[in-house]
């Protein structure tokens, strides 16, 4: 079983998309080294910081509409509402415009309600 875990960690860390799971309360659970780089290169959470943070808080005061809109997004899918939620927003840095779509699927297993939260830049070069 732990090399079960090990080759998902290896395939869930190969992805280029940002990924985190995200539990019933909005707490972040674990997530991928693309998360965490991104995280590093944009001033944002490290991987110690965002691991126990409620991605739900982040979103909601991130002063951006697009921040309250996936919070309502993920709720929904954490309810059951949704099977699933995308949407793509702006997310600019000071050296480029770029621009993601935010994937939303609840995680298929027992037990409380978690998801699967990705981020995918899809600036056309």
């Amino acid at each position: 079983m732990l090399q079960k875990k090990g080759i998902y960690r290896d395939i869930i860390n190969s992805l280029s998309a940002q990924v985190a799971i995200v539990d019933e309360s909005g707490v972040i659970t674990d997530t991928n080294k693309a998360w965490q780089e991104f995280g590093a290169a944009n001033g944002l959470m490290s991987s110690s910081q965002s691991v126990g943070r409620n991605y739900l808080d982040v979103c909601e005061i991130s002063g951006e509409e697009t921040g309250e809109l996936a919070a309502i997004g993920i709720r929904k899918v954490l309810a059951g509402d949704l099977q699933e939620f995308n949407m793509q927003y702006p997310c600019h840095s000071t050296a480029e415009e770029r621009w993601f779509v935010m994937r939303v699927v609840r995680l298929r297993k027992a037990g409380k309600p978690q998801v699967v939260v990705s981020h995918e830049n899809i600036t056309q070069v």
